[in-house]
């Protein structure tokens, strides 16, 4: 059976099958065999499936300890040389792993009644040794480059190995882009050619291509201001630092990186990717007709408006708070795919009446607060301990509303949490009085 169990998991991971299936596949394999009868058997029964749980998550979770120490293993050595910006990118990535391990053990322990059953004390020595990293003295330089984007849909692509990428949103017509390059060699000579080879940049009109070369002996951060409303499409990548979208409208946006962060602020596009391996995916006021965010090692924040969006992490918490775009009009649809295997995913909708909200969630416990009062449920509980709870509901009047809100929320262990948004009370003036907040289920730390 447990030879079983770890297959299902590593389809899981190989992104064979969804966390939804794997879901269904392990409740199933915990159904199989006859049940004894009588009340001491059926205790036993139940205590064996608990045991077995604990020994599953257990064994899960040496085997993601060492995954996540290959990984960061593996990103070292690609790294030997560590600025500053790296430095301050690698702590963030510590501190994103270490509150996703946080939420896999809250949730364990929560769940079986026992202490933490993921060991990741072996994460500590690579932790200690990512601050140990010699530091090299650099030669530092700047590049600018200048120009202007023609074309109805121009694009932008941003490649990076070692740095950060930053594009915002300005209101000058062309873009400017700031190549910050430390060199880390001793020799005058070697550290002038590398920076002056380190960066193939190319412009035709609708067309911007930045790419620096791979070398361990040099980091670029790219800082990309761009026309605000231009319609761009865009791609940022880095293999070590954090991709930033802030204050623009895109046509389309892809930022990705693997040890970093991803952030997007104040901006929109009709389809956004966001992906990161170690680190976490942030948003904050945006808006997107599709939306794609995943990461492995952290948790992903969405706030704002999305008609399609699917947001994925393996070892993280997945918070959403779901807003409808005014340019959507009276009448809208949004619906968001949420999958989890190790952490807790929260979904904050909206306090407005004229909102319907159908929800399916699936995970070790399924908490609706002070909303559960507004939904017509229709529950399938858990087969025994360790097993995952089903609910599947909508609020009164859903089919009618004018704005609807589908949620699909699957976690293999965690818990689901639905929050409803409470409206700010409003003075004579026409001013918030500052008390909008959530139901007591957003009181949970």
């Amino acid at each position: 059976m447990q030879e079983e169990r770890m297959h299902i998991l590593r389809m899981l991971e190989e992104g064979k099958i969804t966390a939804e299936q794997a879901a269904a596949l392990l409740e199933a394999l915990g159904d199989e065999g006859s049940r004894p009868a009588g009340g001491a058997r059926e205790q036993a029964s139940q205590g064996a499936k608990a045991s077995s749980a604990a020994r599953e998550l257990g064994a899960k979770g040496q085997e993601l300890a060492a995954q996540i120490r290959d990984a960061i293993r593996a990103a070292m050595r690609s790294v030997p040389h560590v600025a500053d910006e790296l430095r301050e990118n690698w702590h963030e990535v510590r501190h994103d792993i270490q509150q996703a391990l946080r939420d896999i053990k809250r949730e364990i322990k929560e769940e079986l009644g026992r202490g933490p059953l993921v060991d990741m004390s072996g994460l500590s020595e690579l932790f200690q040794n990512l601050r140990g990293v010699t530091r090299w003295p650099a030669r530092e330089s700047e590049e600018v480059l200048t120009g202007e984007l023609t074309g109805e849909a121009p694009r932008v692509r941003l490649v990076t190995k070692n740095g950060s990428i930053s594009m915002r949103g300005w209101e000058q017509p062309g873009y400017k882009v700031v190549l910050k390059k430390r060199v880390y060699v001793e020799d005058e000579d070697e550290a002038e050619e590398l920076a002056r080879s380190a960066v193939a940049a190319s412009a035709s009109g609708d067309k911007l291509e930045v790419l620096v070369r791979e070398s361990s002996k040099i980091s670029v951060s790219i800082e990309a201001w761009l026309p605000k409303e231009r319609g761009i499409v865009a791609e940022a990548m880095s293999q070590n630092g954090a991709v930033t979208l802030e204050g623009m409208t895109l046509l389309e946006g892809s930022l990705s990186t693997t040890n970093g962060a991803v952030r997007v602020k104040e901006a929109s596009a009709r389809r956004l990717d966001l992906s990161t391996v170690n680190g976490a995916v942030s948003v904050d006021g945006a808006a997107a007709e599709k939306l794609e965010a995943s990461t492995t090692n952290g948790g992903v924040v969405w706030s704002g408006a999305a008609r399609e969006a699917s947001l994925k992490s393996v070892n993280g918490s997945i918070r959403v708070d779901a807003e409808f775009s005014d340019s959507w009009g009276s009448a809208a649809e949004s619906r968001y795919r949420l999958e989890c295997v190790n952490g807790s995913l929260r979904v904050a909708v909206p306090g407005d009446p004229s909102v319907g909200v159908r929800l399916e969630a699936r995970g070790r416990r399924i908490d609706l607060g002070g909303a559960e009062d507004a939904f017509e449920l229709e529950r399938e509980p858990g087969a025994g301990p360790g097993s995952n709870r089903r609910l599947a509901g909508a609020t009164r009047g859903f089919e009618g509303a004018p704005k609807r809100l589908i949620v699909e929320a699957t976690t293999l262990n965690g818990a689901v949490r639905v929050e409803r948004e409470v409206k700010p009370k409003v003075d004579e003036g026409g001013e918030a009085d500052g008390e909008e907040g959530r139901t007591a289920a957003s009181e949970e730390a």
